[in-house]
């Protein structure tokens, strides 16, 4: 597992010193006091990095992606899906957006993927469970109408090439089943 954050490094030292500040100032007035000083000196730390850790929080979600940090948190956001549509696999249907939309679910369903996430207003479905990969490798179906009715784009985002190629193959063969009657 690894922690990849769009900030700098001054943004972390600036959450730091933010902590340092906060517990210096607390615990100064106390430095001569006769109390024990491994105790002392056990809640300055626990004070800076408690502080520490909620400034990064507070700061790192931010007003723009406040919805999103929850799932970024956990590991299940959809703006690396969303970044890696420039390497996706799409194809063009002549459909509208809710027959498409409720196509791809009933496919996904049927083949025994877990649907992680659906969002008809949005045009995406977040896959998980492709046989052959690993059960957490998220497959990301974004769904774009195309201007002058034209039809459907469905693209298929992923990390994983393989898991991206076959949910590809059997969701594309099938979509062109259903939508082409």
């Amino acid at each position: 597992m690894s922690l990849l954050i769009e900030y700098p490094l001054w943004f972390l030292l600036f959450c730091f010193l933010n902590g340092a500040a906060f517990s210096f100032g607390l615990y100064y007035r106390r430095r001569n006091t006769s109390e024990n000083f491994i105790v002392l000196a056990g809640l300055v730390l626990l004070r800076f990095l408690s502080v520490s850790l909620i400034t990064f929080l507070l700061l790192f979600a931010g007003c723009g992606s406040l919805q999103d940090s929850p799932k970024s948190f956990v590991g299940s956001s959809t703006r690396v899906l969303e970044a890696g549509r420039s390497d996706s696999i799409y194809q063009v249907y002549p459909s509208d957006m809710p027959r498409c939309f409720d196509a791809v679910v009933q496919i996904a369903a049927k083949n025994h993927y877990y649907i992680f996430s659906q969002d008809q207003a949005r045009g995406l479905v977040v896959l998980l469970n492709i046989p052959g990969c690993v059960d957490t490798t998220e497959v990301g179906v974004f769904l774009t109408e195309l201007p002058a009715g034209e039809g459907i784009r469905v693209e298929l985002s992923s990390r994983s090439t393989p898991a991206k190629r076959a949910v590809a193959k059997v969701l594309f063969s099938e979509l062109k089943e259903r939508l082409s009657k």
